[in-house]
């Protein structure tokens, strides 16, 4: 916890007694303010390591997983954090319906779902569960969906479900590229395998885009 569990805490201290008489923050919105102003380690960890060259290592790979967990209990917290935060409203019981399923899923379901792998269906997941989260959020939020405020806006966060897609996908390690030829094959009878259109940008390139812009933005915040 201590990656994600020590920044959640120094910023929730300094909302709590660093701002000024008449503007310290209670200590119920200092801990949810805390948990959105802290840094988090997974992405800016991953970033940092690859550029290192460490990223075939045993060290990144443990890392990897360390820092992934360490902002999962900490999503995780978020629900009970609500709820000291606005009370027992019934609307958080979606949230918590919502982490149930995906715990469930994550662990009846590891690595037994056959889902293309290739970065661009990884990009499309990716866009499924950030559309998802940001519908959720403007259907419960807009006036046209919900014109008498009967539902409080719901936040759903991004991080549990994609965690959840990548747990229950099943990567097989095999190579079709080299196809066995027989002795009286000739080289037009050949097929030749066909070209996705993932193949003609590489996947480390896309990951090399999408960490610089990355970097770029939490420069920025």
């Amino acid at each position: 916890m201590t990656a994600a569990g020590f920044p959640w805490i120094f910023c929730s201290i300094y909302f709590m007694f660093a701002l000024g008489p008449g503007h310290n923050k209670p200590w119920q919105e200092a801990l949810i303010a805390g948990r959105f102003a802290a840094p988090t380690s997974a992405g800016i960890l991953f970033t940092m390591l690859e550029a290192a060259g460490m990223k075939e290592t045993w060290l990144f790979r443990k890392a990897r997983i360390l820092a992934i967990f360490d902002d999962l209990d900490t999503l995780l917290l978020m629900v009970p954090l609500k709820a000291i935060h606005v009370g027992a409203k019934w609307e958080l019981s979606i949230d918590l319906i919502f982490v149930t399923i995906l715990l469930f899923l994550m662990y009846f379901f590891l690595h037994s779902i056959k889902l293309p792998a290739t970065w661009p269906w990884v990009a499309s997941y990716a866009f499924g569960v950030a559309f998802l989260c940001e519908m959720v959020h403007f259907l419960s939020s807009s006036e046209f969906s919900d014109p008498n405020g009967l539902v409080e806006t719901l936040h759903l966060e991004v991080l549990l479900p994609a965690f959840t897609v990548g747990c229950v996908i099943k990567i097989e390690d095999h190579d079709d590229s080299h196809q066995h030829i027989h002795k009286d094959q000739t080289l037009t009878d050949i097929e030749l395998p066909k070209k996705e259109c993932g193949s003609f940008i590489h996947a480390d390139t896309v990951k090399l885009c999408i960490s610089a812009v990355f970097m770029v933005l939490v420069g920025f915040s």
